[in-house]
């Protein structure tokens, strides 16, 4: 539900709202633009680091940024709840990069070239 608009789930459109929730903005300015993005300072004269996007060149959104973003958002949910988190997937562990892939592969089917252009479009 932190992913989506709103935080509210369309049982009959899973994909209306999915990855465009206020929690996952502010996550994904936090870790491509620094803290001083949410925190309403904006870019700061005294920043003594450059962001991580402005470190990558990146100058557009992608869906590897976004789902890394949701990643680490679910991480951010799954901390009380969850006694281990690894990279693979072993009993009672958050699956982080199977989280991670399936954002990106549910992302580069091909009948979902709609929705990812429309995801891009609005988060750019």
């Amino acid at each position: 539900v932190f992913l989506y608009a709103k935080y509210e789930v369309n049982p009959f459109d899973l994909l209306e709202g999915f990855l465009r929730s206020e929690m996952l903005i502010c996550g994904f300015h936090m870790v491509f633009q620094g803290p001083s993005a949410i925190d309403g300072r904006g870019p700061s004269a005294h920043a003594t680091k450059k962001g991580n996007a402005q470190l990558n060149n990146m100058s557009k959104v992608t869906i590897p940024s976004i789902s890394y973003t949701a990643t680490l958002v679910c991480i951010h949910f799954a901390l009380n709840s969850v006694p281990a988190f690894t990279a693979g997937g072993s009993h009672g562990s958050f699956d982080n990069n199977a989280f991670y892939r399936s954002i990106i592969d549910l992302f580069t089917v091909l009948e979902m070239a709609t929705h990812r252009h429309e995801l891009l479009n609005w988060w750019n």
